[in-house]
């Protein structure tokens, strides 16, 4: 009996409307979402998929119903270098590692990372000094996140090796990002120079990511980093500890997360801050009278609200993770409609998070709109820059203390100046297609000229 589906784009026999979606998958789904509204049919050719933009459908299946939805990754590639880690495994084994994982991510256990976030920052400001040059914000940002984020995972003694810990994530994440949506693929066993550098970053990460745990191990230290952490995390109904490999792909999953997400996060957010001089005006008001030129640091947190604010519009308007997938294990109805065993549901943040049903002037940059009165009455995933239900990313806290952290020290110093419109490439994460070039003045100068 054929399978009743809602209306969708029309594809060609075996690959479906892959290649329609390949070069920008992002851009066609809108255009998807916006011909055949909030439930699309999308052709794989061997497999069916339901686009979803509609908060009590995407809450069925994130929240409601989660447990007979597993997490359907296209990119075999993330696994190999995830391992098991929370953003790939499943069932039984998943709720125990989050249970596991939970404490370390606590409110209060990251805000003893906040002193390395700082620091770090203010190396930035040393680093740029008082000279006016363009800058690219993502590569600017990557290089400050990958320093955040290696020390704050292993510790301080992590030192030259950080540089060679950040071309294997860079040479990484390019491959992730080009093989996200490719059509074709060419195989890992292929001894290409991409590949060959590929596995030469996989094996130089893997054994570094080991000889860290065993180094912590015999030291048996409490320093407080990522890494001190996972190792020290115990099972409250077992007991038990993770063994060295469930550490190694948690490190690996919190390392990619944290380090993709945050930068991209913050490139966006100079963007936009550089076409919106009002916006800068409010956020080195209320900085100043939180920090009252001192070190921000994690206890002015709860008092940097417009700053929070601006963090959660940029999510809003560019999540970096614009993308989430399921798959059901058993056959289900969505919305009326027919989804069979193995078939993909596709969840958007970048879509529901302009949809103008549930959002003013979806496409304006307005931090205050999170202030506002009305946003009581939006739907709870209408807004869902990192996930929903259980499977909630378990570092947003930190992302956002990390974005928050940076803002403080960077927004008052320096001004950036808007160039050129910047892409948005729709890859693993919604990040700046080909860079993002801005122009970065220190902030006193300008004002002295003014």
């Amino acid at each position: 009996m054929p399978k009743h589906l809602p209306p969708g784009p029309k594809g060609l026999p075996m690959i479906g409307i892959l290649h329609k979606m390949w070069r920008e998958p992002l851009s066609f789904f809108q255009a998807a979402t916006q011909e055949f509204g909030d439930i699309v049919s999308l052709d794989f050719g061997n497999r069916n998929a339901l686009l979803l933009n509609d908060p009590a459908l995407i809450k069925y299946v994130l929240q409601d119903n989660n447990k007979n939805y597993k997490k359907s990754s296209t990119v075999k590639i993330v696994e190999q270098v995830l391992g098991q880690g929370l953003a790939t495994n499943e069932g039984e084994f998943w709720r125990q590692q989050r249970r596991l994982m939970a404490p370390s991510f606590h409110r209060k256990q990251i805000e003893t990372l906040g002193d390395v976030i700082v620091d770090e920052a203010f190396a930035v400001v040393e680093r740029w000094g008082n000279t006016a040059v363009s800058r690219d914000m993502l590569a600017e940002m990557m290089n400050l996140t990958l320093n955040i984020n290696v020390k704050t995972m292993f510790g301080a003694e992590v030192g030259n090796q950080a540089d060679e810990i950040g071309q294997a994530w860079t040479t990484i994440l390019n491959t992730f990002n080009a093989r996200s949506w490719a059509m074709v693929q060419t195989p890992e066993w292929w001894p290409s120079s991409a590949n060959r550098q590929y596995q030469q970053s996989l094996e130089l990460l893997d054994s570094t990511v080991y000889q860290f745990i065993a180094d912590k191990r015999r030291q048996d230290t409490q320093q407080a980093d990522v890494l001190t952490m996972l190792l020290n995390a115990v099972d409250e109904e077992t007991g038990d500890h993770m063994p060295d490999k469930q550490v190694r792909d948690e490190v690996m999953t919190i390392f990619l997360a944290g380090h993709e997400t945050t930068s991209v996060l913050l490139a966006w957010t100079f963007y936009l801050l550089a076409q919106h001089p009002e916006v800068v005006q409010k956020l080195r008001e209320e900085i100043d009278v939180v920090c009252s030129g001192r070190k921000p640091s994690t206890h002015d947190l709860p008092n940097l609200t417009y700053t929070r604010h601006v963090i959660d519009e940029v999510l809003r308007v560019y999540p970096p993770f614009w993308l989430i997938y399921r798959a059901p294990y058993e056959a289900e109805q969505i919305g009326g409609y027919d989804l069979a065993k193995n078939d993909m549901v596709f969840i958007s943040p970048a879509l529901i998070h302009k949809h103008p049903r549930y959002w003013h002037d979806p496409n304006s940059f307005d931090p205050d709109r999170f202030s506002s009165e009305w946003m009581d009455d939006l739907p709870r995933y209408a807004y869902i820059p990192f996930g929903g239900g259980p499977r909630q990313c378990i570092g947003n806290n930190l992302a956002i203390m990390e974005a928050q952290l940076i803002l403080a020290t960077l927004v008052p110093r320096f001004d950036v100046e808007f160039i050129k419109p910047v892409q948005a490439e729709s890859a693993v994460t919604l990040r700046p297609k080909g860079g993002m070039w801005l122009d970065v003045k220190d902030a006193q100068k300008v004002s002295a000229r003014k």
